[in-house]
């Protein structure tokens, strides 16, 4: 009984992981620059990419980003498992991707595991343009991308925010 109990919720769980969901928010900003009122962000988190989720998954996520027609995707971390996989290949998809105001990326704590450097060198060799603890402004909105890691040191991430230089 137990076990037949573990296999469903199993099952359950692995499909449910491999589900694309869109949630979509309407968020009112005061002083919102005219050329976003409207526009569609999109935002990507948590896709785990390595062993289990692989370039087929990227390319499912790709095509419903494209289906959106976001004007920037934002890519807020742990696009990676953290495990060793062949990243370039795991990127390709995102070369497809396209969205007027671009493609942005910060880490999650799974690039955090290992050097991220080899996360980040490879999604920019993928078009995706990395924000190191920066800000840029598209647009008039401006954009503020703080790595995982100095998420946790208060006094750094207060500097980030107040200085974060703008790319």
């Amino acid at each position: 009984m137990f076990f037949g109990g573990a296999m469903v919720t199993s099952i359950y769980g692995l499909v449910n992981a491999s589900w694309l969901r869109v949630t979509r928010l309407t968020v009112k900003l005061a002083n919102l620059p005219a050329d976003w009122r409207g526009g569609i962000l999109a935002l990507v988190a948590d896709l785990h990419l390595g062993n289990g989720r692989g370039t087929r998954f990227t390319r499912r996520v790709v095509a419903k980003l494209q289906q959106l027609q976001a004007d920037a995707v934002l890519i807020s971390g742990d696009l990676f498992d953290g495990s060793e996989a062949d990243l370039d290949a795991l990127l390709e998809p995102w070369k497809g991707l396209s969205a007027p105001a671009g493609v942005y990326f910060v880490t999650g704590n799974h690039e955090e595991f290992t050097d991220r450097a080899r996360y980040l060198d490879a999604v920019e060799r993928a078009g995706i343009r990395v924000l190191n603890n920066a800000k840029v402004e598209i647009n008039g909105l401006q954009i503020i991308g703080v790595h995982d890691a100095e998420l946790h040191a208060p006094p750094l991430f207060r500097a980030l925010l107040q200085g974060a230089r703008l790319d």
